[in-house]
């Protein structure tokens, strides 16, 4: 991947003016320590396919050279739920069309109120656009020499909490005007990877963070705008584990140890061992293991250095073939 790849970055950027967890960037990183949004590919780029009828049902895909079948790795953005769009995609992930994997980069309705407090698209509506998205790129597969049997679906902070979600409950948040030419195609994927991504909200929802509570407080509609006053069942239904079975895909995941956006009791290690232990599998390290975790010395600013791309990258062979 070059000379550079240790130094780039998944970078993920708090906005305090929206009083959320914006996690917005997950660019290319710059020369001047930012991102832009539009990353090169070594393949070709199809932008702005519309995925469903709403103007953030919305997707690009960096498609390799070839002929394919081309296996595919779906990335849903970071933002707090809140913010974010498709445009902002890690460099490593972009990277791996040269080793002839499909990347399909997916933007989602984004939770909000209006001026009088009234919840938008709050969840589950992300989720059903994540559960739409997958059928979308499955049933259009041969449209873009893809492989529809080989799809995983990843994400950073917010966007890896959808991903984790869409892979523990395939079609459980399907939307209701789903058309019933995509409701006959199945929403399972082969895989999940989910960097940095809250995954336990009913502690998520309990933590000292002002932005995480806030985004979360929006993502859920609480009540009173604050994250503590949170539907506890409604926590539960939006957290990856709940939903978890032996039928679990493999799943990588990575966190950093300093984490204070979404500190470790929400994220990394309890998730991967729940998943491990739905697939009746031991948590492993190992490049070809079918369930990783893998944590660094870092913050929400998750920096993937060279041994860690390695690992994600054993992994993803292991489960595209």
């Amino acid at each position: 991947m070059g000379q550079s790849r240790g130094a780039r970055r998944l970078r993920l950027v708090g906005t305090a003016a929206l009083v959320v967890v914006a996690l917005v960037a997950c660019g290319r990183a710059g020369s001047d320590g930012g991102t832009t949004s539009a990353p090169s590919s070594p393949g070709r780029l199809v932008a702005a396919v519309s995925y469903g009828p709403d103007p953030l049902q919305s997707l690009d895909l960096y498609l390799p050279v070839g002929d394919g079948p081309f296996p595919v790795v779906l990335y849903l953005h970071s933002g707090g739920w809140v913010a974010g769009s498709h445009q902002y995609i890690p460099d490593f992930l972009v990277e791996q069309v040269s080793r002839g994997i499909a990347v399909v980069s997916a933007d989602y309705r984004l939770a909000s109120r209006n001026a009088d407090g009234t919840p938008v698209d709050t969840f589950p509506s992300s989720d059903q656009d994540v559960d739409r998205a997958i059928r979308f790129v499955r049933a259009n597969a041969a449209r873009w020499a893809l492989d529809p049997d080989r799809i995983v679906v990843a994400g950073a902070s917010a966007g890896g909490h959808l991903a984790l979600l869409a892979a523990a409950a395939p079609g459980r948040y399907a939307a209701p005007d789903l058309p019933a030419a995509l409701a006959e195609v199945s929403p399972r994927v082969q895989g999940v990877m989910a960097f940095v991504a809250p995954s336990d909200l009913v502690a998520f929802a309990q933590e000292d963070n002002e932005l995480a509570e806030s985004s979360l407080a929006i993502f859920l509609a609480c009540p009173t705008g604050d994250a503590k006053s949170c539907n506890v069942g409604l926590a539960r239904e939006a957290s990856p584990a709940t939903h978890l079975d032996a039928a679990a895909p493999p799943a990588y995941f990575a966190y950093g140890s300093t984490d204070a956006i979404a500190p470790p009791i929400t994220q990394g290690l309890p998730i991967a061992l729940q998943w491990a232990a739905a697939r009746n599998e031991a948590l492993s390290t190992v490049p070809n293991a079918l369930v990783q975790f893998h944590v660094i010395a870092a913050g929400h600013n998750l920096e993937l250095l060279g041994a860690d791309y390695s690992t994600m990258e054993g992994w993803l062979d292991a489960v595209l073939g």
